[in-house]
C-alpha cells in the first residue's frame, strides 16, 4: 500500500509547507512591500479562499481527464505561483497601483494561484480511494493526516530558517520552489495513474459549485437527530475558532511579544510538536480511560483557560504553556468528534457524516482567516477574549443537550 500512495503523501507534505512556510515572514514581506496589517489577512485569505473554490473543481476535472494528469498540471500550478512569487523581490516597492505597491499586488496574484491548484488535494483523496482496498483506506487517511502535522512542523522553521540568508525571502522562495520541483518530478516518475470506477464524460459546473456550499443544508437534514446536529453545531464553532486562531497568532507573536520571523518560525515549530504529541499520544489515552462525551465537554473549557490566558498575558515561557492547553483542547475537540460522528451513524452514512465535517472546516478556512485577520487588527488582544466565549458557546450547547451527558 505505501509504495501507491507515498507521492501522494510527499504531495500532501509539500502543499501543507507551502501554506506554513511563509507563514513567520509573511507581515515582514507585506511591510517591506509596503502594505498594511489588514493585507497580511488579504494575502493568507487569497489562498484559503480560492483553494476552497479551486477544490471541487480539481476533483471534477479528473474524473473526467484521471488522477495523474491533473496532479501534474495542478502541481505545475503551484511550481509557476512561487516563480512569480519570486519575481516580487526585484520589482518596485515603492511604485503604487490602486493603493498597492506593483510587488504586493504580484503577491497576491501568485496566493491566488497556488491555492487554485493548491486545491488538488480533493485529486490526491480521490486517487487514494482508487488504489486502495477499503481495510487499507482508513490507514491510508491516516498516515496522510499525520503528513498534514509534520508539514506544519517543519513548514515556519524551513521557512524561518531559509530567510536569514542573505538573500531574505528570495531565499524561503527558492527552497519552496525546489522542493515542489522535486515533488512534480515524483509525481510524474513514480505515480501510477489510478483506474477510476466512476469515470465521467463530462462536468456539471454549476453543480461543481453549488456543491461547495451544500454543506450548510447537508447539516440541516441532520435536525431531528440532537446528537448528531449538536455535534456538527459544535463543530462549527470549534473551526471558526480553530481557524481564527490559526490566522492571528503571526500577528499576536509579531505585535504583542516583538517576535521576528525566526523566532515565530521556532515558536510554530514547537506548537506542531504539540500537536503531534497530543493527537498521537494524549488525546486517545485520555478518550479510551474518560470516554470520547467527556473529553469533548472538558476541550471546551480548555481552549478557553488558554485563550484567557493569551488575552491576559505577553510573557512567552508562560504563553507556551497555555498554548500546549489550548493546543490539547483543539486536538480534543477535533479527534473527538469525528469518533462520536463515526460511532453514532449507521456504515451507510459514515461518509456523508465525515463529509460534512471535512465542509465545515472547508467552509470556515475559506472566509475566517479574512474576518479574523480584521478583528485582531481592529481590537488587538480583546480578540482572545471573543475566542473564549465562543468557546463557552460551544460548552453550553454540549451541556444543554440531553443526549451528550458526562458519563
Amino acid at each position: 500500500m505505501y509504495k501507491k500512495i507515498y507521492p501522494i503523501v510527499l504531495l500532501t507534505f509539500v502543499n501543507t509547507i507551502g501554506f506554513s512556510l511563509i507563514l513567520p515572514i509573511l507581515p515582514d514581506i507585506i511591510t517591506d512591500m509596503n502594505g498594511s496589517e489588514f493585507m497580511y489577512a488579504v494575502v493568507l485569505s487569497s489562498y484559503s479562499i480560492f483553494q476552497f473554490f479551486g477544490s471541487p473543481f480539481l476533483g471534477s476535472l479528473s474524473d473526467v481527464y484521471g488522477r495523474k494528469k491533473l496532479l501534474i498540471i495542478s502541481h505545475g500550478g503551484t511550481l509557476l505561483s512561487w516563480v512569480i512569487f519570486a519575481t516580487t523581490y526585484f520589482l518596485a516597492k515603492d511604485q503604487f497601483v490602486l493603493g498597492l505597491s506593483i510587488s504586493l499586488w504580484v503577491l497576491i496574484f501568485s496566493r491566488i494561484l497556488d491555492g487554485i491548484t493548491g486545491g488538488n488535494i480533493s485529486v490526491a483523496n480521490a486517487y487514494i480511494s482508487d488504489v486502495t482496498t477499503e481495510r487499507e483506506r482508513t490507514k491510508a487517511f491516516g498516515l496522510v493526516g499525520a503528513t498534514f502535522g509534520f508539514g506544519f512542523i517543519f513548514g515556519p522553521i524551513i521557512g524561518a530558517f531559509s530567510a536569514q540568508s542573505s538573500l531574505s525571502y528570495y531565499g524561503t522562495v527558492i527552497v519552496a520552489f525546489c522542493i515542489s520541483l522535486i515533488t512534480l518530478f515524483f509525481i510524474i516518475f513514480g505515480l501510477k495513474d489510478s483506474v477510476n470506477k466512476h469515470k465521467k464524460n463530462h462536468i456539471d459546473f454549476k453543480q461543481t459549485v453549488s456543491e461547495s456550499f451544500k454543506v450548510l443544508t447537508k447539516i440541516r437534514n441532520y435536525a431531528n437527530d440532537k446528537f448528531i446536529s449538536t455535534l456538527f453545531k459544535v463543530r462549527f464553532v470549534f473551526a471558526a475558532i480553530f481557524v481564527s486562531y490559526t490566522s492571528v497568532m503571526v500577528l499576536f507573536l509579531k505585535n504583542s511579544l516583538q517576535l521576528d520571523g525566526f523566532k515565530i518560525g521556532i515558536v510554530f515549530g514547537i506548537v506542531g510538536v504539540f500537536l503531534i504529541i497530543n493527537q498521537a499520544l494524549v488525546v486517545p489515552f485520555l478518550s479510551k480511560r474518560y470516554g470520547d462525551v467527556n473529553l469533548l465537554i472538558v476541550s471546551q473549557l480548555l481552549m478557553v483557560f488558554s485563550f484567557l490566558a493569551f488575552f491576559s498575558f505577553t510573557y512567552l515561557g508562560l504563553l507556551l504553556l497555555f498554548a500546549y492547553i489550548g493546543n490539547l483542547g483543539m486536538s480534543g475537540n477535533i479527534i473527538s468528534i469525528r469518533t462520536l460522528l463515526s460511532q453514532k451513524v449507521d456504515d451507510s452514512k459514515q461518509g456523508e457524516v465525515l463529509g460534512i465535517d471535512g465542509g465545515i472546516f472547508s467552509l470556515n478556512s475559506a472566509f475566517m482567516p479574512l474576518i479574523s485577520s480584521v478583528l485582531y487588527v481592529s481590537f488587538g488582544s480583546y480578540f482572545f477574549l471573543a475566542l473564549s466565549v465562543l468557546g463557552v458557546v460551544s460548552f453550553i450547547l454540549l451541556l444543554n443537550n440531553k443526549s451528550l451527558r458526562l458519563s
